[in-house]
């Protein structure tokens, strides 16, 4: 399920007066990037959750939404919500240290190559790709 989902799930269980002051809670953030009035104001629940994702990023928005459950004094959803940041977290770990280890690909290719299965050309292609992989990473 994707950070999206799970937020968007959170929120349409907000009752319309714990909706209500979530929204204003997010308002009323200090720390930046803020949301601004213009982009929440008379949205529903997957508006809201889409404007957060796109102004916090997948990374961190589930952070930022158990900090302003708590703060509207929700706590059971922020703990909730909270356990679902806990698992993306883990999840994510996981998927850096395969593709870590999936980098190293020679002694894959190598063996492919030797028997004719991968052309010169699509070894050095999938290098080139695993090089901008581990750039990005």
């Amino acid at each position: 399920m994707s950070v999206q989902k799970v937020l968007k799930r959170c929120l349409r269980k907000l009752s319309k007066e714990e909706f209500k002051e979530f929204v204003y809670q997010l308002l009323d953030r200090e720390e930046h990037p803020k949301v601004h009035k213009k982009q929440v104001e008379g949205k529903d629940y997957i508006d809201v959750a889409k404007v957060m994702v796109s102004v916090f990023s997948k990374n961190k928005v589930l952070k930022v939404a158990v900090e302003i459950l708590k703060e509207a004094k929700l706590n059971k959803q922020a703990k909730r919500l909270g356990k679902s940041f806990s698992l993306f977290l883990c999840r994510f770990k996981y998927k850096m240290e395969l593709i870590k280890r999936v980098t190293e690909t020679e002694p894959l290719l190598d063996p492919l190559c030797h028997i004719m299965v991968l052309s010169d050309h699509s070894f050095s292609e999938i290098k080139a790709l695993m090089s901008e992989l581990l750039i990005l990473i």
